[in-house]
């Protein structure tokens, strides 16, 4: 049945005279190939048909395709919309370069069975271009179209013939592969310089998010976390705690011991802050000047007011002397506490100047002290 259709195939290229002498000698009395030369003759021109009217149509599918990619480009740039999706360039792509593939092997194996195909290797360098967004992809559409034109070319062309075809596609390979090798190290370094650049942007946004005396985060990363920590999927029962500290009396620290030791202060509070808490989630910034936040979740009012101690502690053991302070001989902090319900529709600035309002009444009472306002959930939308 096999030899029928791939016999039946080869003389349908013949002329009508030599297309004859070779059915009655092939096919002396065998009405099996004479049926398969009559079916394959069929197929052959329903498909000759089918490809010559496709094959027309070829070029002004692919300028039509190209053409419209880059008027959605412009259109999309011009307007400041999405960019068109490399998904749908990519499968464009890959319909191009199969319509490719099967014009070569129609025109090196099926339209012209007896002539070397030299038309193939065109066609799949061609191919090759065309799918430079993905080396591994063309790399692997090269080997299964150079595999599908071989089958062909054996089953379909003389001996003689089809080592010519594969001897010629074989020539072509090193080509293919040193292309795809090329265009593979080329995305590969275009990737690690990306990550690079990834990496440096990053560093960079990190340093403009880092207060550089004290460490701590600085108040423009502060502004972006308060917001993070409002819109937090909490449980209602949860508060979310912010507190304010200054140290007492910083102006005149400066003017007795001098501005360096005064960063040196700064820095050692920035250090004090940025210690290791028992709650994993609170967060310390440097707001500016002397003031300091810290912002953090709780699940008992208690359970904040514990922190507050801590870190009014954790001042007192600094030991770091104050002469012109009024309240102690060493430094010391004023904090101002808001603790509002996660539940409510909590708003930043209002939770803010609580805990501002709260310190303000830390200093007016003396200072050295931790004012706590809790704000009940009605009260801030």
């Amino acid at each position: 049945m096999l030899k029928g259709f791939v016999t039946a195939w080869r003389y349908c290229q013949l002329d009508p005279d030599d297309y004859k002498q070779c059915l009655k000698k092939e096919f002396p009395n065998n009405l099996v190939g004479l049926w398969c030369v009559g079916i394959w003759y069929f197929i052959f021109m329903l498909i000759n048909a089918i490809i010559a009217f496709l094959y027309s149509f070829l070029v002004i599918a692919v300028a039509m395709i190209f053409f419209l990619i880059f008027v959605q480009y412009l259109r999309r740039k011009l307007a400041n919309e999405k960019p068109v999706s490399s998904v749908l360039i990519a499968t464009l792509i890959a319909i191009l370069y199969i319509a490719i593939i099967a014009t070569g092997l129609y025109e090196g194996v099926l339209h012209n069975p007896d002539v070397v195909a030299v038309l193939f290797m065109i066609f799949l360098m061609c191919g090759i271009v065309l799918v430079i967004v993905s080396p591994i992809i063309s790399l692997l559409m090269t080997l299964t179209s150079t595999a599908v034109f071989i089958t062909l070319s054996i089953l379909l062309k003389t001996p003689e013939i089809w080592i010519n075809d594969i001897s010629k596609v074989s020539a072509a390979a090193p080509a293919a592969i040193a292309f795809n090798w090329f265009m593979t190290m080329y995305r590969l370094r275009a990737v690690s310089e990306n990550i690079q650049l990834e990496k440096e942007r990053n560093r960079y946004l990190n340093q403009s998010m880092i207060d550089q005396l004290t460490g701590l985060h600085n108040r423009r990363d502060f502004d972006e976390r308060f917001q993070r920590y409002l819109n937090s999927p909490r449980k209602e029962d949860n508060f979310l705690c912010f507190a304010i500290t200054d140290i007492d009396f910083f102006k005149q620290y400066n003017d007795h011991y001098g501005h360096p030791q005064g960063d040196e202060c700064l820095r050692t509070m920035g250090e004090v802050l940025s210690q290791e808490w028992e709650n994993d989630s609170i967060y310390a910034a440097r707001l500016g000047g002397e003031e300091f936040a810290l912002l953090w979740f709780e699940y008992e009012i208690n359970d904040a007011e514990k922190v507050i101690t801590e870190l009014q502690k954790r001042v007192r053991d600094m030991a770091m002397p104050h002469e012109k302070s009024t309240v102690s001989n060493n430094v010391t902090i004023s904090i101002g506490v808001c603790i509002v319900s996660c539940g409510a529709q909590n708003n930043q600035a209002d939770i803010y100047n609580a805990a501002d309002n709260a310190l303000y009444e830390a200093k007016k009472s003396g200072r050295n002290q931790a004012v706590v306002s809790v704000v009940k959930a009605d009260l801030i939308a």
